[in-house]
């Protein structure tokens, strides 16, 4: 993942994951050690990072904080042709 790719907007479980995963990493962290500062289980962290599974609200937060980040709500942009390809994707969440 391209350094700012996550900050093009977080439309989907998938794409919230692998920004989770990159920050983790950027700063040099394993699951266990983000599970512990955020006070939630690497399951969680786990599952956060694959999308395969959702992650509540309060546990989503805790872990954005937990790597100095937080979660912004703002208008969606005109959708771009890239996220028109996947957009039967999202309806699927």
């Amino acid at each position: 993942m391209h350094p700012a790719a996550y900050l093009t907007g977080i439309t989907n479980r998938a794409r919230l994951g692998r920004a989770v995963r990159h920050l983790r990493k950027e700063r040099g962290m394993t699951q266990e050690q983000l599970a512990r500062a955020s006070g939630v289980s690497r399951l969680c962290v786990r599952d956060l990072e694959t999308g395969n599974r959702s992650v509540g609200s309060t546990n989503v937060i805790r872990i954005l904080r937990s790597l100095d980040h937080e979660l912004v709500i703002r208008p969606r942009r005109a959708a771009e042709p890239s996220d028109r390809s996947c957009a039967h994707l999202e309806d699927a969440e």
